[in-house]
């Protein structure tokens, strides 16, 4: 969750000073809040197995597996995200640089 937290922080300053626009930004909020919302859910989850049984069984390790593999698949749809909105504007803003 820490992770995901500074990396919001990170997408936010970068956003900013890409200089997003409105429909942007909505994207980047959407995709944002996905993320949060997929760990606290996945966070939510593994404490109440834990609260069912501390020993290891492989029902509870599956399903924390796949709770954190969805985590995985929504981070790896927000870098895409990132990628969308950010790409081309870091291109043009480092091709300016150069030149």
């Amino acid at each position: 969750m820490k992770v995901h937290a500074l990396m919001s922080i990170f997408a936010v300053l970068l956003s900013w000073v890409l200089n997003l626009n409105s429909l942007e930004w909505g994207l980047l909020c959407l995709t944002l809040g996905m993320v949060i919302c997929a760990e606290m859910l996945n966070s939510a989850l593994e404490y109440t197995l834990d609260l069912i049984s501390l020993e290891q069984q492989p029902q509870i390790k599956h399903a924390k597996d796949m709770a954190a593999g969805a985590v995985l698949i929504v981070s790896i749809i927000a870098a895409i995200m990132g990628l969308i909105l950010w790409g081309n504007k870091i291109y043009l803003l480092i091709s300016r640089l150069v030149n």
